[in-house]
């Protein structure tokens, strides 16, 4: 298999910023009640975004996470309902239908929450939004690669990127809970280091409070739901498919 070495396996992302401004998910409100002016969202917009997520408050606290449970009606479920169809956008060319012993972590969403935002989008700007809303770096040519696959994953295979690891509620605080185990507070600090340190390149708005950090809406940095499968568990691969496929209105 060809697994590609990254911290966050589902992202192969590029080194050179796309030389043009990139249409974006929302527009900004004309004060005077006019035409609303198009977002801006580039690499400077990006850096505003990775500063804003180094440092929650509160008021970032979202109680609207997509909670992994079978009583949630958002979600698709394995007809034993012991597994939840999630999704991975990516470059990577390692995985294949069927199952899959995953060597590194990655990182998912469920299934219908992006699908529902990426057929919104048209097809010239799927690459760039879909990378806004999941909070990752400015499109590149390299980008132009990706995909969607989707799996089923067992819910006891993930965990929840932020203080409380658990998958099963609908909000993340901001400390960590009487629970939390060492392990996962290691975890925290570290991807906390990888996603704002000064010397890593390129940095991430990582939220660490369950959700993703929507860098080009006017209205809400609030993107997916963000979960974590970890290395080493099997997941079952049905579908490994081009994005204007999956994203088709």
């Amino acid at each position: 298999m060809n697994w590609q070495p990254l911290p966050r396996l589902h992202w192969l992302v590029g080194t050179t910023a796309l030389l043009s401004l990139t249409a974006c998910g929302s527009d900004t409100p004309d004060p005077d009640g006019g035409t609303p002016e198009p977002l801006v969202c580039d690499a400077q917009t990006y850096a505003t975004a990775v500063r804003d997520a180094a440092g929650p408050d509160s008021e970032d606290i979202y109680d609207g996470l997509w909670a992994i449970t079978p009583s949630n009606p958002k979600l698709i479920w394995n007809e034993t309902r012991t597994a939840v169809r999630m999704v991975t956008w990516t470059t990577a060319t390692g995985y294949t239908q069927g199952d899959n012993t995953l060597p590194a972590e990655v990182w998912l969403t469920p299934a219908p929450q992006l699908q529902a935002l990426c057929k919104t989008v048209p097809a010239e700007q799927r690459v760039p939004r879909i990378n806004q809303y999941l909070g990752l770096p400015p499109a590149t040519e390299q980008d132009a690669s990706s995909y969607i696959v989707e799996m089923w994953v067992k819910p006891e295979d993930m965990f929840r990127p932020c203080p409380d690891a658990e998958i099963d509620d609908t909000s993340c605080g901001l400390t960590f809970p009487a629970s939390a185990t060492g392990a996962h507070k290691d975890w925290m600090n570290a991807n906390y280091a990888f996603s704002f340190s000064f010397w890593q390149q390129p940095h991430y708005p990582w939220t660490g409070l369950g959700y993703t950090y929507d860098w080009c809406n006017a209205e809400t940095r609030v993107g997916a739901s963000e979960y974590v499968v970890r290395a080493g568990s099997t997941v079952n691969v049905t579908g490994l498919i081009q994005r204007d496929t999956y994203c088709a209105p």
